[in-house]
C-alpha cells in the first residue's frame, strides 16, 4: 500500500512540505513520489527484486525515507538497522536479516559485498543521487495484501534481536485505525525515534494520508524536541513513554509556549496512569468527559513488535480504554529472506 499511498499523496498535496530534514531543507510530496521512483529503479538495476531485503543502516534523514519508499515500489522487505547500535549488533541484526543489498553511510558501512555506501544529501537533487535513474518509473505492483514490506528488529536487551515481518495487510489496518478513510488534516509535526523503530516504519502509509510536515530529528533530545514544538506551533506531540516523561521532567518546560499542542501519543513500551495524568495537566489535555472537543487528547500506540494479543490504539479519556484485538499484529517472525520470497511467489 506504499506505493500508491505516496503516489495519492503527490497527487493531493503536491508541492507542500511532507518532511523536513535535519539540515532543515523540505521535501515535498512530489519530491518524495518522483526521487523514490528513480530510486526504485536504480535498486532493480543493482538486482533488487521483489521479496528481496533492502537493509538500511542509515540514520533518521531523507535517504532512510526515500529508501524505503523506493524499495516497497519494487516490492522489497525493508528493514532498518538502528545506527545507534553496536557494530557487532548491527552485524546481528544484518545475518538475520539476509538483505540483498544494504544502504549505509561510510562511517556505519559493514564490511560486507552487499553494501552500498551512500552520502548525506544536502538537498532533493543529490539525495541518493548515485542510486537515482532520472524520469523513470517502476511498474505498478498487483494488489496483494499478504506482500511483506517491513522488517522490525526488537532491541536485543534479553537476547539476539528478532525480527516481526509486517504485511500490506498489517499496515492498511495501522492505517484505518490511525486515520480512516480519509485524507488530509495534518498538521505539524517531529519523528522523535529512530526510522528502524516500529513507529516509523508502519506509520508511514497514515502519516503521508494526512499531508501534515513532519521535521526529522537525528538526534532526539528532550529540550531539542521542545523547543521545536514551541517554535513550529506544533498540535501533536509524540514519542515512547520515556521520551514524554523527559520532556516533562526538562527544567525548563514551563518556559516554552505550548499551547499549540493538541494531542499527545505514546507508544512502544508501558505507559502508565501516573504519566498519562501528568502529561495531560502539564500539556493541558482535557478531562475525560471532553475528548470529543478540538482540544488536546492522548492516544497510545503499539507497545513492542512481538505477536501478541495487545491494544493497538486508544484514546485516553478514560485511562486505559483500548480498541479489540485485531489484524494489527504481525505476520510472524522474520525467518530469513527465503520466507518472503515464498510468500510473494516466483522471482521476477
Amino acid at each position: 500500500m506504499l506505493p500508491t499511498t505516496t503516489r495519492e499523496a503527490a497527487r493531493r498535496f503536491g508541492d507542500a512540505p511532507a518532511y523536513v530534514t535535519p539540515a532543515r531543507w523540505p521535501l515535498t510530496y512530489t519530491d518524495l513520489d518522483r526521487c523514490s521512483d528513480e530510486v526504485a529503479a536504480g535498486l532493480a538495476h543493482r538486482g533488487l527484486r521483489e521479496g528481496d531485503v533492502l537493509a538500511l543502516v542509515l540514520p533518521a534523514g531523507p535517504e532512510y525515507l526515500v529508501a524505503y519508499l523506493a524499495a516497497a515500489k519494487l516490492g522489497a522487505v525493508t528493514t532498518g538497522v538502528n545506527d545507534r547500535l553496536t557494530p557487532a549488533e548491527r552485524e546481528a541484526v544484518l545475518d538475520r536479516a539476509g538483505p540483498r543489498i544494504v544502504l549505509a553511510l561510510p562511517e556505519l558501512a559493514p564490511d560486507r559485498p552487499e553494501v552500498v555506501e551512500v552520502g548525506r544529501a544536502a538537498g532533493v537533487a543529490d539525495l541518493l543521487a548515485g542510486l537515482r535513474v532520472a524520469g523513470v518509473t517502476p511498474p505498478p505492483l498487483p494488489d496483494d495484501p499478504g506482500r511483506p514490506v517491513a522488517i522490525v528488529f526488537t532491541s536485543g536487551t534479553t537476547g539476539l534481536p528478532k525480527g516481526a515481518l509486517y504485511t500490506n495487510r498489517q499496515l492498511a489496518f495501522i492505517t484505518a485505525t490511525d486515520v480512516g478513510e480519509g485524507w488530509g488534516g495534518g498538521t505539524r509535526s517531529f519523528v522523535g525515534t529512530s526510522f528502524a523503530h516500529l513507529g516509523f516504519m508502519t506509520k508511514l502509509p497514515g502519516n503521508l494520508r494526512r499531508g501534515g510536515t513532519n521535521f526529522m530529528l537525528e538526534r532526539w533530545r528532550a529540550a531539542d524536541a521542545l523547543r521545536l514544538v514551541a517554535e513550529q506551533r506544533m498540535a501533536t506531540v509524540a514519542g515512547v513513554p520515556t521520551q514524554l516523561a523527559l520532556m516533562l521532567r526538562e527544567p525548563d518546560f514551563d518556559a516554552y509556549d505550548l499551547d499549540s499542542v493538541r494531542f499527545v501519543v505514546a507508544g512502544g513500551g508501558p505507559v502508565t496512569p501516573g504519566l498519562v495524568e501528568e502529561a495531560r495537566e502539564r500539556f493541558g489535555a482535557p478531562s475525560p468527559r471532553a475528548t470529543r472537543a478540538p482540544r488536546p487528547a492522548w492516544g497510545w500506540g503499539p507497545p513492542s513488535t512481538t505477536r501478541r494479543r495487545t491494544p493497538w490504539s486508544a484514546w485516553v479519556g478514560r485511562t486505559g480504554a483500548s480498541t479489540s484485538p485485531s489484524s494489527t499484529r504481525t505476520t510472524g517472525r522474520w525467518r530469513g529472506a527465503t520466507s518472503a520470497r515464498s510468500a510473494c511467489g516466483p522471482r521476477r
